[in-house]
């Protein structure tokens, strides 16, 4: 079911560790069911009181400034310094190694910095995208922005995960963790309680995260 957001390291004692709950648990945590779901009334009552399942976007930086930013660090200054002595004592082809260097990491830095805006950008953007959730008992479609803490997600082969949410039922379900994890192999989850206490992210096999 969809939760609350918590942060990925949430390690505080008074954040919930939605984890090491069980179905039961979550479900009476978050006034739902974990077979029927929420009731429409109530989807609706906690949309107008939570507001819509969209993501805050970051401040957007300018291509200029995404660029400069590759260079404004102790290596980057280190090389530099480094290049310029080479040309004060006659290395000018070091110094063209270093400054190739310093560019190559630059221009890499750049594409994947741009790369993670735009897939950012991407994950915020819930226009035309719709989820799968069960509400008085019945699945239904709704629009992402729509889904609620609570909500019943059902999730199907090729589906995007519409909230952070803990599995409570799930039969040979894998998920693609790579943009959160770097893991690059789909992550096998199931609905078993883990311990109580702090978990690594890559470990939270019941969990799955927007």
């Amino acid at each position: 079911g969809g939760i609350p957001p918590t942060p990925p390291d949430d390690t505080s004692p008074g954040l919930p560790h939605w984890h090491a709950r069980n179905a039961a648990e979550t479900a009476a945590a978050l006034g739902t069911s974990a077979t029927a779901g929420l009731s429409s009334r109530t989807a609706g009552e906690h949309l107008a009181r939570e507001g819509a399942n969209v993501l805050e976007q970051p401040p957007q930086r300018s291509r200029l400034e995404v660029l400069l930013e590759q260079f404004r660090s102790l290596p980057v200054g280190l090389l530099a310094g480094a290049a310029v002595l080479s040309v004060a004592t006659g290395g000018l082809l070091e110094a063209a190694a270093i400054l190739a260097v310093v560019g190559l990491n630059g221009a890499i830095g750049y594409g994947v910095e741009r790369r993670s805006e735009r897939t950012i950008s991407g994950l915020g953007t819930a226009a035309d995208q719709t989820a799968w959730v069960v509400r008085d008992g019945t699945p239904a479609e709704v629009g992402l922005d729509a889904v609620v803490p609570g909500d019943l997600l059902r999730l199907r082969r090729g589906t995007l995960v519409a909230a952070d949410a803990r599995i409570v039922s799930a039969r040979d379900l894998t998920v693609s963790e790579a943009m959160l994890t770097g893991e690059s192999l789909p992550v096998a989850k199931t609905a078993e309680t883990l311990p109580p206490g702090a978990v690594p992210l890559g470990d939270r096999t019941n969990m799955v995260y927007r």
